[in-house]
């Protein structure tokens, strides 16, 4: 028996799985044999058979990108402002639309009595112990009052379960858009991500060891959350067979949302901070700061720029979110999206290596 074989049984039977003389042969002349071999011991059953393994000799990376929001506009018209505010609540009310199944109501015809209506946030004041918010759709602006906060901020768009009597509307029920309840999807193969290194400061020592660790993994796909720092320590560090998707954080750029960085590396794809790819049949969210509302709002933040359309409503459900800026690292399940947080060379530098089909994370320690 070959070194290869060798290595492949002994791998094996620490999983307490065996192999088939054929699934043997096949997995030990594949050009990818340690990729299936890491498919193969994650499949169900004590003994593996060809037909188990061969379907996944044909998969190949797949890689598209869903999100990189370009450079702003110089000069923006109050028309801009006008058509960004547009664009804003139409694309905000079709994802609110789809998910519930009301009868909605414009602002400008509200019933008497019980309804649902659409909003964008225009303005809120705490009145005594009530709050005062006022709503706008396309037909006109209103005035609904709440007996507690529910939670807003300006610029939201949401539905609203209310109560007019006369000239005063009742804010019963907030709903905001969310994302629904679903099955984690799989996709195939890993990706790494860290981020907030800080290279200005930051000890370097522990990056070092993880790309010397990284140029022999298999792993293909490195992204990176943002606050890189000294960009030029960073490429000092770039291998030449990986693919790293990098995006800029506060420290990179003031102003949000922030425009790829202008690094060149024949490695290294530079995207928008909000960003999002499609890796393997996964959807993966780039952000540097990232909370759970930004999820039931479908709003990556308020944009401090003008564009033509606001690039923050979130129409595509990531399966993935790779975030920082806390310097806490940490990774949990909301409604089956992954949300993991690296930490930071200043704190804890903590790799996350996620397995696209089985959605399993790990983080390591250099």
């Amino acid at each position: 028996m070959d070194a290869r074989k060798k290595e492949i049984v002994e791998e094996f039977l620490k999983s307490g799985k065996l192999l088939t003389p054929a699934a043997l042969e096949f997995i030990a002349k594949s050009k990818n044999y340690k990729k299936l071999l890491e498919i193969a011991s994650e499949i169900d059953g004590l003994v593996i058979d060809l037909e188990d393994i061969a379907s996944f000799e044909t998969e190949e990376e797949k890689v598209k990108i869903i999100l990189n929001i370009p450079k702003w506009p110089k000069e923006v018209s109050i028309q801009d402002f006008a058509n960004y505010l547009r664009d804003r609540y139409e694309r905000m009310k079709r994802i609110i639309t789809s998910r519930l199944n009301f009868e909605f109501s414009s602002l400008a015809n509200l019933p008497e009595g019980e309804s649902y209506c659409i909003g964008m946030v225009r303005e809120m004041r705490q009145s005594g112990e009530r709050v005062e918010i006022c709503l706008e759709d396309l037909t006109s602006s209103k005035l609904f009052i709440f007996d507690e906060n529910p939670n807003l901020a300006v610029d939201d768009v949401v539905a609203v379960r209310c109560v007019r009597r006369g000239d005063l509307i009742y804010g019963r029920e907030v709903i905001f858009p969310d994302i629904p309840l679903r099955e984690p999807k799989r996709g195939y193969g890993r990706v790494c991500i860290l981020g907030d290194l800080h290279l200005e400061e930051a000890p370097i020592d522990p990056l070092r060891k993880f790309f010397e660790w990284i140029r022999t993994s298999e792993i293909k796909f490195i992204l990176v959350t943002g606050d890189i720092g000294d960009y030029s320590k960073f490429l000092e560090f770039v291998p030449e067979d990986k693919i790293i998707f990098l995006i800029p954080g506060e420290i990179d750029e003031k102003t949000y949302p922030r425009p790829a960085p202008s690094v060149s590396h024949d490695s290294i794809v530079p995207l928008s901070d909000p960003a999002m790819v499609e890796i393997n049949d996964l959807k993966i969210l780039l952000i540097h700061q990232f909370n759970v509302e930004m999820l039931k709002k479908r709003s990556l933040g308020r944009s401090e720029k003008i564009y033509e359309r606001d690039y923050l409503v979130l129409e595509e459900i990531p399966d993935v979110v790779a975030c920082g800026h806390t310097h806490e690292a940490n990774y949990f399940n909301f409604k089956s999206v992954t949300i993991v947080n690296p930490g930071s060379l200043l704190t804890e530098f903590r790799p996350t290596i996620i397995d696209l089909r089985t959605r399993e994370v790990t983080q390591l320690r250099f």
